[in-house]
């Protein structure tokens, strides 16, 4: 049976966005409501919501949103939805293609007072208007969920995704700002698909405010410039998720990799997932954070040994 925030959640989906009752924007959302995309947080109340849905509906005609709630909490639901429009007008930069578009949103929203207060979201709207550009005309507009990308059919090396270490361990090697997790986890197998987009879920409604981006291949989250935990899809299969500090949860179920105190799990389906125990060691990853300082005040140690036995 859906909840009061559930029912509200597809109630405002299909008024605003679908129906296009503007009016209504204060049955739904808080006079001081926040929007937090990647990298950027909006803050504007009802304005707001109108200057996202205004040059939306201008450019998708006959929009259509399908609603699934993921994971509801006292005062918090993770959410996705599916929408579909035809390209008719110019939206933010990319001119009118005329092809109907298919994209997705990740959403946890926050309610105060039976209003949503805050929303946490990641699209792939803007990937999908990029490829829309360069699909020749008359082509057929790729959908991210079925299509296999090139890279799962190659040997990953050191440069691509996460590298690993000799006992598998994931791990990220430089920032790469800007990318989209959403499209990562639409490009991979439908199985491993399906294992992110739950991970993902999971970790957007218990450390809402996280940042995350694809660092060097794969989706990281990180508490200031600290990374905390991030997945990745082995070429064995399955989803790999990495805790950097995971050795200090002392949580048995969490496998030790590394040198340091990374400790990973392993999903080989979205069944697999057990939400309270991954619940707990997000909420331990988000307090419990890996001291960079300790790995480089080892590495100077062992520099500066090597320097010396070099001298001797």
């Amino acid at each position: 049976m859906a909840t009061a925030h559930a029912a509200l959640i597809r109630s405002a989906n299909a008024r605003l966005l679908v129906a296009g009752e503007l009016s209504a924007i204060d049955e739904y959302f808080a006079p001081d409501y926040v929007a937090h995309g990647t990298g950027r947080s909006l803050a504007g109340g009802h304005d707001l919501v109108r200057r996202f849905l205004d040059p939306l509906r201008r450019a998708f005609t006959a929009l259509e949103v399908e609603v699934e709630i993921l994971v509801e909490s006292k005062d918090r639901v993770a959410w996705q939805r599916t929408l579909r429009g035809t390209h008719r007008a110019a939206y933010k930069g990319f001119p009118a293609s005329g092809r109907q578009l298919v994209w997705r949103d990740m959403v946890t929203s926050r309610f105060r007072g039976g209003r949503i207060a805050e929303d946490w979201v990641i699209t792939d709207l803007a990937e999908q208007l990029l490829r829309a550009r360069k699909t020749p005309a008359g082509g057929k507009q790729p959908i991210t969920n079925t299509k296999r990308s090139p890279d799962m059919d190659q040997k990953p090396t050191k440069k691509q995704g996460m590298s690993s270490n000799r006992r598998g361990a994931a791990r990220p090697d430089a920032p790469k700002p800007g990318a989209d997790i959403a499209a990562y986890d639409a490009s991979r197998p439908a199985r491993e698909a399906a294992i992110c987009r739950r991970l993902r879920t999971e970790i957007a409604a218990t450390l809402p405010d996280a940042t995350s981006k694809v660092w060097h291949g794969a989706p990281v989250w990180f508490v200031g410039e600290t990374p905390v935990v991030g997945y990745s899809v082995p070429a064995r299969g399955g989803v790999a998720l990495l805790f950097w500090n995971g050795q200090a949860f002392d949580e048995p179920a969490l496998h030790p990799m590394g040198k340091f105190q990374a400790a990973q799990v392993d999903y080989g389906s979205v069944e697999e997932i057990e939400v309270t125990p991954l619940r707990r060691w997000l909420r331990k990853a988000g307090k419990q954070l890996w001291d960079v300082s300790v790995i480089r005040a080892r590495r100077a140690a062992a520099s500066k040994k090597k320097r010396t036995g070099a001298a001797d």
